[in-house]
C-alpha cells in the first residue's frame, strides 16, 4: 500500500488498513512486509495493531514482516437465573 506523500496525514492509510481487515474478517491474522528501513512505514503499522515477527531478505532489500492476530471474543451465555 502506498499513499502519495501529498496525502499522508489525512487518515487515508487507516481507512485502507481498515477497509481491508473488513473485507478479510474471517481472517485469523493479517500478515504485511514493509522495507525495515522505511521507519515511518513500521511505526504506522505499529500504531494499527500489527507486530514485528522477523525480518526478510528480498532482492532489493531488508524487510520487516508484520502480523496482526485477530482477537477472538467469546460470547458468555447467562443460565435462566442471570448466573454466567
Amino acid at each position: 500500500m502506498c499513499v502519495i506523500p501529498e496525502y499522508q496525514h489525512r487518515g487515508i492509510g487507516q481507512q485502507a488498513i481498515n477497509y481491508i481487515e473488513k473485507q478479510f474478517a474471517n481472517a485469523k491474522s493479517w500478515i504485511l512486509e514493509t522495507p525495515k528501513d522505511k521507519i515511518r512505514n513500521v511505526s504506522f503499522y505499529q500504531q494499527c495493531g500489527y507486530t514485528i515477527q522477523g525480518e526478510m531478505r528480498d532482492e532489493n532489500a531488508l524487510l520487516v514482516i508484520l502480523v496482526k492476530e485477530r482477537v477472538q471474543m467469546t460470547r458468555i451465555s447467562k443460565d435462566s437465573k442471570g448466573k454466567e
